[in-house]
């Protein structure tokens, strides 16, 4: 019953009870305290990265809140694990990479008068790169499986798409 109740983290174990479970498994009481210790952080690190993923969408409130959010919420948890910092280095250069096509699109569209029609381009191209991307990448970061952010610029390092 005491093994049953420490699993379920309804009683914190004595220290005595520790040495005796950890001679039993065969490894040293700071193995054992050091695995029940990760798990939790794991599961967090997950939705802090879907968190990520989805505040891309931020650029629907407000310009560039597709850059600005995601860089701030990695900034002011200051996560620097390298998992995070490719997630965020794959944010930053897909949406970046997004604007500078939407701004190229833009020009295309008041300047040179043939390619006025790219102008209907433009709504698709916005719920690609604000919602179905971050959406995609968050319930895939949330799952353990990678995210999607196809032409993005390497403007970031290190960076895995």
């Amino acid at each position: 019953r005491s093994l049953q109740r420490i699993e379920k983290q309804d009683v914190q174990p004595q220290p005595h009870t520790m040495g005796l479970l950890a001679e039993a498994l065969g490894v040293s009481i700071d193995e054992l305290c050091t695995q029940t210790q990760t798990e939790p952080t794991e599961a967090i690190d997950v939705r802090h990265l879907s968190l990520l993923h989805f505040s891309a969408g931020a650029g629907l409130v407000f310009p560039f809140g597709n850059i600005i959010l995601p860089y701030i919420l990695w900034m002011y948890r200051k996560d620097n694990t390298e998992a995070v910092r490719k997630h965020v280095y794959a944010i930053l250069n897909f949406q970046l990479s997004w604007s500078v096509y939407l701004i190229i699109i833009l020009l295309c569209y008041f300047t040179i008068e043939p390619f006025a029609f790219l102008v209907f381009l433009i709504p698709p191209f916005i719920l690609f790169s604000l919602v179905i991307c971050p959406l995609l990448s968050g319930i895939n970061s949330f799952k353990h499986k990678s995210f999607f952010y196809p032409l993005a610029i390497p403007f970031f390092k290190k960076s895995v798409s």
